[in-house]
């Protein structure tokens, strides 16, 4: 009872670790697209920003964003795409195995006679 009671602990503190984990990362992420834009953006530090400096970092934000999304889907739709060629390659292999296992007997057969 005593260790499963210490597991479960162990594997909500490891739960909570990861959503923090995530947390940060993703805070991480934020504060470089901000810090790109800003400086791509604005070119010399005022009291506040221009409505066109705000566009553009608004602008730079959504394009940075929706690229990352493309490149992330892109590489996930390659990934499974070579999974499903290399499955396709081992069954390719393993009938082209099979076939030549099913000649060699068809030769052996022919021998015999």
């Amino acid at each position: 009872m005593e260790n499963k009671a210490k597991e479960e602990n162990l594997d909500n503190f490891l739960t909570q670790l990861n959503t923090l984990n995530k947390i940060i990362t993703s805070f991480k992420e934020t504060c470089k697209i901000s810090s790109y834009c800003f400086d791509k953006c604005v070119s010399y530090p005022e009291k506040s920003l221009s409505n066109t400096n705000k566009k553009c970092i608004w602008n730079c934000t959504q394009r940075y964003i929706e690229c990352e999304y493309f490149i992330k889907n892109r590489s996930k739709d390659s990934q499974s795409l070579s999974n499903f060629e290399l499955i396709k390659n081992i069954n390719s292999s393993k009938n082209l195995s099979e076939l030549n296992n099913n000649n060699n007997k068809t030769e052996n057969f022919a021998l015999k006679d």
